[in-house]
């Protein structure tokens, strides 16, 4: 383990392009009109919103959100809730729905197309991590039909190794909830965690064996931060008895 708070970071450090520096510029009047209404209207009356350790975001240079997806909200809740712009990586369907596509193009999301290889989604979430921006992934690939962790897949290892940066684990409980209780109209308990930030290393370029360990590293910590009925294909490993800690994980 690497013990510590500070992280000084080696991509952000790098002169973004005139292309790429919209990853890290500070929300646009647009941005900041639906995060003001998304705060203070629609959370307040809609959700019984509890947040905790959002302070755990680096406060700046790159790095990668990593989420659990239960419900259409969570990317919502992950672009609003912290002070810095967030870009995610939605999927390319969402950009034409008529109000997930509008919400998608008003924070700068890029799409990836899901069930191959989106090199140039890959491009664009180094080109948003060189230029010191923070990034959003669901390392499950798609939302969960049951609400429980699913197998996560390699992309985010595959990025976070090459990028070298660092990641903070995001546990979201109850937002899968909303539809059934919009329906009736009741306020739904929704709670956010924000994890320690960690690191992945790995020596020259992780194999398809590194990447499949370093998967479940991240899949763990974000199990850690779910209740027991949350994390599904995790819950069996964690309740066994702490191994050592991955030589490919550092807590920062």
């Amino acid at each position: 383990m690497i013990e510590g708070k500070s992280f000084t970071p080696t991509l952000g450090q790098r002169s973004a392009s005139d292309r790429s520096s919209v990853w890290v510029h500070r929300k646009g009047w647009l941005q900041r009109l639906y995060t003001f209404l998304l705060k203070k209207v629609i959370y307040p009356l809609l959700l019984r919103l509890e947040v905790e350790g959002m302070e755990r975001i680096p406060t700046e240079g790159p790095a990668i959100l990593a989420m659990n997806h239960i419900s259409f909200l969570d990317p919502v809740l992950m672009v609003s809730l912290p002070e810095r712009k967030v870009v995610a990586m939605a999927k390319a369907e969402n950009m034409a729905h008529p109000i997930l596509g509008r919400l998608s193009r008003a924070f700068d999301a890029f799409p990836v197309r899901r069930g191959e290889v989106d090199r140039r989604a890959l491009r664009t979430a180094m080109e948003v991590l060189q230029a010191g921006g923070l990034l959003l992934i669901a390392p499950e690939g798609t939302r969960s039909p049951t609400g429980q962790l699913q197998q996560g897949r390699d992309g985010l290892a595959f990025i976070a190794t090459r990028a070298r940066v660092p990641i903070v684990p995001v546990g979201i409980d109850g937002s899968d909830r909303f539809k059934v209780n919009i329906r009736r109209l009741r306020r739904t308990p929704v709670r956010v965690v924000f994890g320690e930030p960690f690191t992945l290393e790995a020596e020259g370029r992780a194999d398809r064996a590194t990447l499949a360990r370093m998967t479940d590293e991240v899949m763990h910590r974000i199990a850690r931060l779910l209740p027991p009925e949350r994390q599904g294909v995790y819950r069996d490993s964690l309740e066994q008895p702490s191994a050592p800690d991955s030589p490919e994980a550092g807590r920062l």
